[in-house]
């Protein structure tokens, strides 16, 4: 029977999940073929190498070939310009711009890469967390071929590494990463120390202080909940007298307790109310002080998760029924999985305020969880010829279907002129005039690459599609399917996107028009301009805008603050910094008054001749 089977005995029924050291073969005739190909990989010792380049080929590949334009990606990036520009390591800000809102684990990486490369910009600001996510794979594949087998590590490494909330964290300069990172670490050296299959006790602390400085307390917090449920679950409380427990508090007590001290020094009370309160305590107590961000109802993260975990979400309920019918909470190491991500989910539905990319955290153990049923399914094909042949089958020509309509849409958008496509598009809602222009602009620069990425997502599901369907047929097919699409999407989709809504070009105009005078921000913050404008941009209220020469406010500006309209005239006009073409930037310019000037009489000959008889008749009467 295979180390991922379910069996039972007469004492527990549990799963039997033994510790793999090296792949054996399969003993049953009737097995996947795949898994002699993932056997022939794991053997050669190239799993490794092979994650490294996979990881490369879709995280770090064109990290810089596009500019920043989401809304908060260059929140983070400012940070980092502000540290290399003087701003200081421990509160990173420069005049006129609000305090950081997190710690500053990212903007120390950031600006480390940036002090090495000589210079700030999309890929100096994006590249830790890309290598970050290479690492979180690399983990995921260590720590899961130690605690159950090879075939399921770089199963469950090849699934985390697709998942669409994974990529997104990934290739952007947002926190969510790093926190996920240092937190994987956490979860999967807790489970190594527990079973006994490390003496190390350090590691586990470094990483929570480094969480800590990643986001806040939560980054130690959940790790040391789920270590606690588990222990109490196992009845195992003797285990915390060998943790090292105040050793390793004393650690991140230190070192993430003197940051915040330290920043607290920084920043008085404005700190305190932004980082601790508001993005913490706040966010767990409701009060009427704050109104909670991303409001959402409690069914918000199911979804979430379901939408973020893809395409790997077909298989869930698979894996869910298949870990039910062979009772996976009686297992040791599977159950602390089922906790983890327990404790992860659960603790980020209570709030009000809900964000899929707060269940990052979770994906390494789901992806573990995955992995574990996708590898006993291809061990025993068998099992599961009830569902496999549709589910291959039904994703072979969805996957064909894309790649036809992928290979169709390039040919349309080449060929066919501008206002049909934009037509087109308008039915989608998307309606940004840069959008076409940029989008055929990345296709011509990349026609080879998309000619071939659409051909190769037609191979992997006509490879699907042939022969008998299996478990393994599946997962390599799907893979290599979610690799095509996650290339397509950073080389011309993600490239049009960014560069029909970044303020990058409006900015270095604007800033090259406003040159020595005084500018400053009227509105909502755009830290989009404040990046890649390379200097101070205060902020002002529209009363006090005619302090300043020029002005930089969105659109909308103009209908709350009507008086604007008096004083300044339009300079420049963005580009939409949204897809449906909304939301578009401007620069107003101050009007000058000219100055007042003495007035002078009109000097006409019957005023002459009336200021003459007025000097004639004043020396008479002098006479």
């Amino acid at each position: 029977m295979s180390p991922r089977t379910p069996q039972t005995n007469s004492a527990s029924a549990e799963i039997d999940l033994a510790v793999d050291k090296s792949p054996v073969s399969d003993p049953h005739p009737g097995a996947d073929p795949i898994l002699a190909q993932l056997d022939r990989l794991i053997g050669s010792g190239a799993c490794i190498p092979f994650l490294i380049a996979i990881g490369t080929l879709i995280l770090i590949i064109g990290l810089g070939s596009y500019p920043i334009y989401t809304k908060g990606e260059p929140r983070e990036a400012i940070r980092v310009f502000d540290i290399i520009h003087g701003g200081g390591w421990i509160l990173p800000t420069q005049p006129g711009i609000d305090l950081p809102w997190k710690p500053p684990m990212m903007y120390w990486l950031g600006a480390l890469v940036s002090i090495v490369a000589g210079r700030v910009n999309e890929w100096t600001v994006r590249l830790p967390n890309g290598m970050l996510a290479v690492g979180a794979i690399l983990l995921c594949y260590h720590y899961v071929r130690r605690l159950f087998d090879a075939r399921t590590a770089i199963l469950s490494a090849l699934i985390l590494a697709t998942t669409i909330q994974f990529q997104q964290a990934g290739t952007a300069a947002r926190i969510d990463m790093t926190l996920t990172f240092f937190m994987e670490l956490a979860f999967f050296e807790f489970l190594l120390m527990a079973e006994g299959l490390t003496r190390r006790r350090m590691l586990f602390y470094f990483a929570l202080t480094a969480a800590t400085l990643s986001k806040g307390p939560i980054g130690a917090a959940l790790p040391v909940l789920a270590a606690l449920i588990w222990i109490a679950t196992q009845g195992n409380w003797g285990l915390i007298r060998e943790l090292k427990v105040v050793k390793g508090c004393s650690l991140i007590a230190l070192v993430g307790g003197g940051w915040y001290l330290a920043a607290t020094a920084a920043g008085g009370m404005a700190f305190v109310r932004v980082q601790i309160l508001e993005e913490n305590l706040y966010r767990l107590i409701p009060t009427h002080a704050y109104r909670e961000p991303h409001a959402h109802s409690f069914y918000y993260m199911v979804l979430a998760l379901i939408g973020g975990f893809l395409p790997w979400s077909i298989i869930l309920p698979f894996g869910a029924r298949y870990f039910i019918r062979g009772r996976a909470w009686l297992d040791r190491r599977l159950s602390y999985l089922i906790i983890w991500l327990a404790t992860v989910f659960v603790f980020y539905t209570l709030p009000q305020s809900k964000r899929g990319i707060y269940l990052l955290e979770l994906y390494p153990a789901l992806a573990a969880m995955t992995g574990l049923a996708l590898s006993a399914f291809i061990a025993e094909p068998q099992t599961v010829r009830s569902w496999i042949g549709v589910v291959t089958r039904g994703c072979a020509w969805f996957v064909i279907a894309a790649g036809v309509l992928g290979l169709v849409g390039c040919l349309m958008v080449r060929l066919m002129g501008a206002p049909a496509i934009y037509d087109l598009f308008a039915r989608f809602g998307v309606m940004a005039p840069a959008f076409v222009p940029s989008l055929k602009a990345e296709l011509r620069a990349r026609a080879f690459s998309s000619v071939m990425i659409m051909a190769a997502l037609i191979a992997c599901g006509h490879w699907m599609r042939r022969g008998p369907a299996t478990p393994g047929k599946f997962a390599i097919g799907w893979f290599g399917a979610a690799c095509c699409v996650i290339l397509a999407s950073h080389l011309v989709i993600v490239p049009a996107i960014a560069n029909a809504l970044s303020l990058k070009r409006f900015t270095y105009e604007a800033m090259r028009m406003v040159d020595n005078s005084t500018v400053a921000n009227v509105g909502s913050l755009n830290y989009d301009v404040l990046f890649y404008g390379r200097r101070d941009i205060p902020s002002a209220l529209a009363a006090d805008a005619t302090d300043y020469d020029y002005v930089i406010c969105p659109e909308d500006m103009l209908r709350l603050a009507p008086g604007l309209t008096q004083d300044f005239i339009i300079a420049m006009r963005s580009n939409p910094t949204e897809i449906d073409g909304t939301a578009p930037m401007l620069l107003l310019k101050r009007i000058v008054q000219p100055e007042p000037t003495p007035m002078i009489a009109e000097r006409t000959p019957a005023a002459i001749a009336a200021a003459a008889s007025g000097a004639a008749q004043s020396s008479a009467g002098e006479a």
